[in-house]
């Protein structure tokens, strides 16, 4: 099965139950836009999160390397960023658009009121084993921005993704 395929059978399964189905969301999703690009090959790919109800979203690339070339970015501004409505209670997952495998992952997050990022706090690190995607987890009512860093599982680099989030409480069934 092709990695993105799995990413999306897998979203389905954990939003919507083994037996169920997903029904639309109350919350409205942001727009997410095609996996390869003309500098596909030069740079790192998009990165997409997935909350609960179907929502998907695409990252904002910030600081990038791949096979010795890089880019450096700050923190960018929340007005840059396209939010995304999640609940409480939706189980939030990372992965690059087109399944590539991912190695170590790091987390912060931050007040969205913050345009600097000096108020980002670590949220969380692991080792995705060369998965393609991994489970953030769940994330507090707030609104934030939320910076995750994918390493690459083949070693060639990595690269910082950043998302609005807007978090209320859980979304009544």
């Amino acid at each position: 099965m092709k990695p993105l395929a799995t990413f999306a059978l897998v979203l389905v399964l954990v939003l919507g139950g083994c037996g169920g189905s997903v029904s639309p969301s109350p919350l409205p999703c942001a727009t997410v836009s095609p996996v390869a690009s003309v500098g596909a090959l030069l740079e790192p790919g998009v990165a997409r999160l997935a909350g609960g109800h179907g929502c998907v979203a695409d990252g904002v690339r910030g600081s990038w390397t791949l096979d010795g070339a890089h880019s450096e970015s700050p923190w960018p501004p929340t007005s840059a960023l396209e939010p995304m409505l999640l609940s409480t209670d939706d189980l939030v997952l990372v992965g690059w658009a087109d399944g590539a495998p991912i190695g170590e992952w790091t987390a912060q997050i931050g007040a969205a009121s913050d345009a600097s990022g000096a108020s980002a706090q670590d949220a969380g690190s692991g080792d995705a084993g060369g998965a393609d995607f991994f489970t953030f987890g769940h994330v507090s009512s707030g609104e934030w921005v939320l910076a995750v860093t994918l390493h690459r599982a083949d070693g060639r680099g990595e690269a910082t993704y950043y998302w609005a989030l807007r978090v209320s409480g859980p979304v009544a069934s």
